[in-house]
């Protein structure tokens, strides 16, 4: 909608009703919430000794925020019944934002409200709210911060020395500029105000506009004197500092939240008593519906002062909104690394539990059991990415029967009792047709059971263990687009006996580590190999040297290295300070995450090999060429200058999602069970890792064997070329 001088009268009839309407509809939802009405603290303990504490935030006295604070100190001192008083502190009276947020790190400071672009330099997921467009609906991104990705993102807290309450809000974000901004490409070569973002950078910089960073209280004369065209921010903001005074055009585009964090310091918090902890943090949720209902009250006037000094307010309509969600998408893909593959993905989980029945039931559903948050995050998050490039690509030609792809992923955090829960939670939806997993084999493992009593075809683009496929179950549904511990071992043992090496297996105590013992032995034994020593540790170790000593010891001019990231970068630092380091042959779990970054100039004194399915230097050709450039593009990471060593897990994903479709469409639909048989009857299938002759059969589940495996070593620069 438009409103300009010659339809005024009407123009502002019926915005002045859209805007009620508005009202009307927040109201609703927020009273559908149902917040609670308080209840009195009992607290068990006698004494009735008084605790003052102070809350200090940065917006004035008659805005909505400051008007919540004051409610909150009412309502805290009331429940507590006169125990607990909480004195107001606005406008910055303790400090800016930052000064605050060490004064509450510190103790010196209760309670604060934090900008979260004020967190994100320590706690970047908080830019969560800051994704442009990528809420459906306020509602939606309500929903979201009240349910369990906001709790994801208050649990951070603690590791800054903060205990997260709930978050309340300054508004959602609008547009203003001297044209008006109602379609992606109109914001092509204008010069926008930004706050020093990098993910708001990349917003404009992405719709081809070029973002200067200027300090907000600059922003006014900034725009007066034709520094930059235009910005983005609340209502209140925009009249705060008479914004609107000096721009033309608004566009009502509710494209982001200007979130606040409400959080208690972690001093304060251990020193109350349970029951006044938790009457602060259910106090500050009971009013986060009543802020947020009040900021949109007052924007309803804000809006009248906008309009009468002649700035003329654009609406989105759906499908312009639609352009700007699809023009816009890539900058949640490129900063889900910084935000949490964790976070975004029970974000799609909870949207997918939300559409209604007809929606699901045009669905071919794949979920994801990984790893997003913990050691294996890397993994999870690059095998989701294969998943979604390979989807996008079926989706473009029409999907599979009718049916979209969609792909949702739970975290299991490399926890077993997490993975069952995953499988269960799979199992349980209709529309799901298979489950893709992660990076653990034990997690696998501890599975097995479940997945075969639920039907469900499991499949594989990372965990090696030899026995995830060859289980023994008969009707078996674990099939698998990786490497097996027993091609992995034998294949490594071999490049070290060809320098005459005699080789020491140190293992990670684990189904893994002794998978690869079993392989490896079996190797030795049949090839007259005599080993060195078989060395074990366990997860958390942190002191390899006696163990690296017991192998030079033994007399090993090698070792044979199953481990991951974390104890893998341990030993290795190790290594680096003997005055002759073994050569390493390394199976790939140190490939999972960073290895060179956490070893910096300590990798260059090693002889560090590994095994990899696939090598980037020189670029590729073919299907995996391809994959890379559409990876590239979609996460705005090139190969040439950013190390991709978990690139495997896209490809190997990529491949088990074309190989997953063409079972469905062999199967006729996506029964699991018909879908199961039909993998094991797939023809030929030209993919990125592998031109795959007949990728399964009844007898074997691997679709890859020992000659799909490369010895590949890390350069000076991180990336994984072939070894000589």
């Amino acid at each position: 909608m438009r409103i300009d001088g010659k339809h005024a009268g009407k123009a502002g009839v019926l915005f002045g009703g859209l805007v009620a309407l508005l009202a009307v509809l927040a109201i609703a939802f927020f009273l559908s919430r149902g917040a609670k009405t308080p209840t009195p603290v009992t607290d068990p303990q006698p004494e009735q000794t008084l605790i003052t504490l102070r809350l200090g935030h940065n917006m004035v006295e008659d805005s909505t925020m400051h008007q919540a604070a004051l409610r909150f100190a009412r309502q805290v001192e009331e429940k507590s019944q006169g125990r607990l008083k909480v004195s107001v502190h606005p406008a910055e009276q303790l400090g800016n934002d930052l000064q605050m947020l060490e004064q509450a790190r510190e103790g010196k400071l209760d309670l604060l409200l934090t900008p979260t672009a004020k967190l994100s330099a320590d706690i970047p997921a908080m830019q969560y709210s800051d994704l442009p467009f990528y809420f459906t609906s306020p509602a939606e991104h309500y929903a979201m911060l009240d349910g369990e990705p906001g709790q994801m993102l208050l649990a951070k807290m603690k590791d800054i020395g903060l205990v997260g309450m709930t978050f309340w809000g300054n508004g959602f974000k609008q547009f203003t500029a001297n044209r008006a901004l109602q379609r992606p490409e109109d914001f092509r070569d204008q010069r926008m105000r930004v706050m020093k973002s990098r993910l708001i950078m990349d917003q404009f910089e992405t719709l081809g506009a070029k973002p200067v960073p200027i300090e907000f209280r600059e922003t006014a004369k900034a725009l007066a004197d034709g520094v930059v065209d235009g910005q983005e921010n609340p209502l209140i903001a925009i009249v705060g500092v008479d914004i609107h005074k000096v721009q033309r055009h608004l566009t009502l585009s509710n494209h982001a939240y200007l979130a606040y964090a409400f959080s208690i310091s972690a001093r304060t918090y251990e020193r109350l008593p349970p029951a006044l902890r938790d009457l602060l943090a259910s106090t500050a949720r009971e009013l986060a519906p009543w802020q947020r209902e009040e900021t949109l009250r007052r924007e309803v006037t804000l809006l009248e002062q906008i309009k009468a000094a002649g700035v003329t307010i654009h609406e989105l309509a759906p499908e312009a909104r639609a352009a700007f969600a699809k023009a816009l998408a890539p900058v949640a893909r490129r900063f889900e690394a910084n935000i949490g593959t964790d976070i975004l993905a029970k974000t799609e989980e909870l949207r997918w539990q939300a559409l209604p029945a007809e929606q699901k039931a045009k669905t071919l559903l794949v979920g994801l059991d990984a790893d997003l948050s913990t050691e294996g995050a890397e993994v999870g998050r690059e095998t989701w990415r294969g998943l979604a490039l390979a989807s996008e690509e079926i989706n473009a030609r029409g999907g599979v029967g009718g049916r979209t792809i969609r792909v949702i992923a739970r975290d299991n955090r490399g926890m077993p009792s997490e993975g069952r829960r995953s499988v269960q939670a799979f199992a349980d939806m209709p529309e799901l047709v298979a489950i893709v997993g992660g990076k653990h084999s034990a997690v696998i493992f501890d599975e097995m059971n479940l997945i075969h009593e639920r039907g469900v075809p499991y499949l594989v683009p990372w965990a090696a263990a030899s026995k995830l496929t060859d289980n023994g179950r008969q009707p078996n549904f674990v099939f698998r687009v990786s490497a097996r511990d027993h091609d992995v071992a034998p294949f490594l043992l071999e490049h070290a006996a060809r320098r005459g090496r005699k080789v020491a297996l140190v293992l990670e105590q684990s189904a893994w580590g002794r998978s690869n013992e079993e392989s490896a032995g079996k190797w030795a034994q049949a090839n007259g190999q005599v080993l060195a020593t078989t060395l074990w540790f366990n997860r958390g170790d942190q002191d390899f040297m006696p163990l690296i000593a017991e192998a030079e010891k033994a007399g090993a001019g090698a070792v044979l290295l199953v481990a991951n990231i974390k104890e893998g970068s341990v030993f290795a630092r190790a290594l680096a300070q003997r005055p002759a380091p073994l050569p390493v042959y390394s199976h790939w779990g140190v490939v999972g995450a960073d290895f060179t970054s956490s070893l910096g100039a300590d990798l260059g004194k090693l002889q560090w090999h590994t095994v990899s399915t696939v090598t980037l230097h020189p670029a590729p050709d073919g299907v995996l060429g391809k994959l890379l450039r559409d990876y590239s593009g979609r996460y705005g990471l090139r190969h040439e200058t950013t190390p991709l060593p978990a690139f495997m897990g896209v490809a190997h994903a990529y491949d088990l999602m074309h190989l997953l479709t063409a079972a469905v469409r062999q199967a006729g639909g996506p029964d699991r069970k018909a879908v199961r048989d039909a993998l094991e009857h797939l023809g030929a299938y030209r993919g990125a890792v592998s031109d795959y002759r007949k990728p399964f059969d009844a007898k074997r589940h691997d679709a890859l064997d020992r000659t799909a495996l490369k010895l590949v070593r890390f350069d000076k620069d991180g990336h994984l070329v072939k070894a000589d």
